[in-house]
């Protein structure tokens, strides 16, 4: 088991005291708190035993590292300058960054969606992989993840931190607490994946409501970097070749796999789309509609055949959302 991080520059105590506070406030501040224990290290290595935060020191640390996204730095950004208003409030002179740095280009992503035939493909690998089939055991556990992330669109990160408690077996509901956006939702699940969990909570046969569902072989929770490790291995046994960096597939992709596939069925069995589509921005935990219009933009080069069909069903709101996620 390894320690946990010792905070010990000499603003540790600062950070120990802020972390409190942000979480005190509701915050989980996890991410959060491992960028503070980045620039705790960055300070101890720099030898920077001042009492405050200098422009210099900062500007350094915010500068754009090697093979870091935007995304990234402005993550960096955005706690550091949190901790400012922080420290200023208590009298301690800290430099604000007044504007985020755009120091490397923005990372546009074009999601991949499966076919239906790659999606088949993908469980068959899934239940073919190699490995230890008891509680823990990939090959216990990956084809109970894929199937569920695929039929649920629920986040990589929110089926990691799953507990049983939040599942009901019999009423077929996983209930997602403070999601993305402190959001809570209800996942209701398909008959088949209703089976499916089901079956695999009798062979794990947990001992406690508060369990987490899907341990990894160390007897903790499933982290996403091994998920992902897997996936890919599945990838490539199913036959889907990856793209590279910035052309997947991503284990997030199987969520708006999830979105356009039902908007596909939708569309096909002339559901109302105004009612669904309400529907799915709850569903997928977005905050409003515009959150899932980036998955409306994704129909018209994958499903020509039906985009006159959504856009006389829906009309002049299907149009601006996608023009807005353009």
């Amino acid at each position: 088991m390894s320690r946990a991080y010792r905070f010990s520059s000499s603003f540790a105590d600062y950070f120990l005291a802020f972390i409190a506070v942000k979480r005190s406030s509701g915050y989980k501040y996890i991410g959060e708190e491992c960028i503070l224990k980045r620039l705790d290290k960055f300070l101890v290595a720099e030898k920077y035993n001042e009492e405050e935060l200098s422009r210099e020191i900062i500007e350094q640390w915010i500068s754009h590292k090697k093979h870091e996204t935007r995304r990234n730095q402005l993550s960096r950004v955005s706690v550091v300058r949190q901790l400012a208003n922080y420290l200023l409030e208590r009298g301690v002179s800290a430099y604000y960054p007044a504007n985020i740095p755009v120091t490397s280009p923005k990372y546009h992503f074009t999601p991949y969606i499966f076919t239906h035939q790659q999606i088949d493909s993908l469980f068959k690998a899934a239940d073919a992989i190699a490995g230890c089939k008891r509680p823990g055991g990939i090959a216990a556990i990956f084809p109970v993840i894929v199937r569920l992330l695929y039929s649920t669109g629920i986040r990589v990160g929110e089926l990691s931190r799953l507990r049983w408690h939040e599942i009901d077996l019999e009423k077929g509901v996983i209930k997602i607490r403070e999601g993305k956006f402190r959001k809570d939702r209800l996942l209701p699940l398909s008959t088949q994946m209703l089976k499916i969990m089901q079956k695999y909570a009798d062979q794990y046969n947990q001992s406690s409501p508060d369990d987490t569902v899907f341990l990894g072989p160390s007897g903790k929770e499933c982290n996403k970097r091994s998920i992902y490790t897997w996936f890919r291995n599945a990838l490539f046994d199913a036959g889907i070749p990856h793209g590279g960096r910035g052309k997947g597939p991503r284990l997030h992709d199987l969520r708006h796999t999830f979105a356009v596939h039902n908007l596909e069925r939708w569309i096909k069995e002339k559901q109302d789309l105004q009612v669904n589509l309400s529907v799915l921005v709850d569903y997928l935990g977005h905050e409003n509609m515009s959150g899932t219009g980036q998955y409306l933009r994704l129909v018209p080069s994958i499903y020509p055949e039906i985009v006159a069909r959504m856009e006389d069903s829906v009309g002049r709101k299907i149009k601006r959302l996608r023009n807005e996620t353009d």
